[in-house]
């Protein structure tokens, strides 16, 4: 198969003629003008691949973004940056990132095994700012009426039993030590609550600002 090397791929054929400019390698649209389709099912960019082999390691895309820059402090930097805007009414659901790992019926993991997987690692002696494996954000920018509202949902849509097994545990702790995550509690009754919701039911996770 011959390969044909352009400098930069521009796709689409929106109204205005215009292109992304910020895009270097490949891209259609701007986020004034962005292309557009009113047919059902459709998606703007589309990939299917399977690999066989036996050995090595897999990826249906490979993204590695160098950050090579003394950056400002109102910078920002990301490898991959998705961005939903709801402008109509009435959707079901609508998220940022749907990130799924399916195991078929004949398939089979022996080691880990997850819907997503974020991962920290600073390899750096310098002083740092604040670090996290993992950031929840709530963004709202206006007085919002909501059904319900939590910075964090955990959801267990298995049918159970047979048709599918539910989680026996709310969260895992691998790795830990123990001896600075756990202390001791010589207080008694907890000072304050985290409300959280299991099924419906209000729950609160207890809290003490000391432990003795």
């Amino acid at each position: 198969m011959a390969i044909t090397q352009v400098s930069q791929l521009q796709v689409g054929a929106n109204n205005s003629g215009s292109y992304p400019i910020t895009a270097l390698l490949a891209g259609g649209g701007t986020s004034a003008v962005p292309e557009t389709t009113a047919t059902a099912g459709k998606n703007f960019v589309g990939y299917y691949t399977e690999s066989t082999a036996t050995t090595g390691d897999s990826r249906g895309t490979y993204l590695k973004h160098k950050l090579g820059g003394k950056s400002g402090a109102s910078n920002f930097g990301d490898t991959l940056r998705a961005y939903t805007v709801v402008v109509g009414t009435g959707y079901a659901s609508a998220t940022g990132i749907h990130s799924t790992c399916e195991v078929a019926a004949a398939g089979s993991i022996t080691g880990l095994g997850v819907g997503l997987r974020a991962s920290l690692a600073v390899k750096s002696t310098v002083a740092q700012g604040t670090l996290a494996g993992l950031l929840v954000d709530i963004q709202n920018t206006a007085a919002v009426t909501a059904t319900e509202m939590s910075c964090l949902r955990i959801s267990d849509s298995s049918a159970g039993g047979a048709n599918g097994t539910k989680a026996p545990y709310f969260a895992i702790l691998d790795g830990v030590d123990t001896s600075a995550l756990f202390v001791t509690n010589t207080v008694g009754a907890a000072s304050k609550g985290l409300k959280i919701k299991v099924n419906g039911t209000d729950y609160y996770i207890l809290l003490n600002s000391a432990t003795s």
